[in-house]
C-alpha cells in the first residue's frame, strides 16, 4: 500500500513539475510573444490567423535547440551554425506567413519580437536586438 501511494506522490509531482515548465517557458516566450501580435495587429481581419502563425513559430523555436542544441555553445562562446540556420529559417517561414502585412512589419513581429521574448531558449539573450534596416 505504502508503495503505491509513493508511486502515486511521485507521478504527480513529475507531471506538476512538468506543467509548471512548459507554463513558465510560455508565460515568458509565448504570451508575450503573441500578445504584442495580438494587440499589435487588433485592426487587421487576419489578426487571429496571424496570432496561430505566432504560436506555430513560437513553438517552433522553442523545439530548436532540442533538435540542434543552443545557438550559442555557453562554454566556447561559438556560434552553433545548425541552430543559427534553423533560427532563420523559422523566422522567414513566419514572415512568409504573414502575407498581408508589409514585410517591415511582418519582420518586427516575426523577428525582433519573437527574439525580445525568446532569445533565452537559444541561447542569445546577451545579443542586442537591432530593428534598424
Amino acid at each position: 500500500m505504502k508503495t503505491h501511494l509513493f508511486s502515486i506522490v511521485i507521478f504527480f509531482l513529475i507531471n506538476l513539475w512538468f506543467i509548471n515548465g512548459i507554463a513558465i517557458d510560455d508565460f515568458h516566450c509565448k504570451v508575450p510573444t503573441c500578445r504584442d501580435v495580438h494587440y499589435g495587429l487588433k485592426d487587421l481581419p487576419q489578426r487571429s490567423e496571424y496570432v496561430e502563425v505566432c504560436y506555430d513559430t513560437v513553438f517552433s523555436l522553442q523545439a530548436i535547440p532540442t533538435q540542434h542544441g543552443k545557438c550559442i555553445n555557453e562554454k566556447t562562446g561559438k556560434l552553433n551554425p545548425p541552430c543559427i540556420y534553423a533560427l532563420a529559417a523559422v523566422i522567414k517561414d513566419c514572415i512568409d506567413r504573414m502575407t498581408e502585412l508589409p514585410k517591415k512589419n511582418a519582420s518586427f513581429y516575426c523577428g525582433y519580437t519573437l527574439m525580445k521574448y525568446c532569445a533565452v531558449h537559444l541561447g542569445l539573450e546577451n545579443f542586442p536586438l537591432n530593428f534598424d534596416f
